[in-house]
């Protein structure tokens, strides 16, 4: 894990919702959730039993990585790609689901 990720998932944790380092962010909305942002854009928000996670049309490494990270600390699943396709499989149940990209809902763990 990259350290800025480390303390960005650190930060999660702990509430800090000012958390900013280079093209992250993570802030409270207006509805009182807590969001991630990358490069300006809002990647995940966490809303009561869910996250939503979205890609925002980057289909990069780095905005798969950023999105991999939170999900295995706060879902206990993971996002991979395999043959050009994104799929979120569950560590508990191996459940998978293919990510076509928009928002998709992950149950928090």
């Amino acid at each position: 894990m990259r350290k800025i990720d480390q303390e960005m998932i650190n930060a999660l944790k702990s509430g800090d919702d000012s958390f900013s380092k280079g093209n992250r962010l993570i802030e409270r909305n207006e509805g009182g959730n807590i969001q991630v942002k990358f490069h300006g854009h809002t990647i995940a928000v966490f809303a009561g039993e869910c996250l939503l996670i979205n890609n925002c049309g980057f289909w990069t490494n780095t905005t798969k990585q950023i999105l991999n990270e939170i999900l295995l600390e706060f879902c206990d699943c993971w996002l991979f790609q395999h043959k050009f396709d994104w799929f979120v499989e569950s560590r508990e149940t191996n459940k998978r689901r293919e990510y076509t990209g928009g928002a998709m809902l992950v149950d928090l763990s």
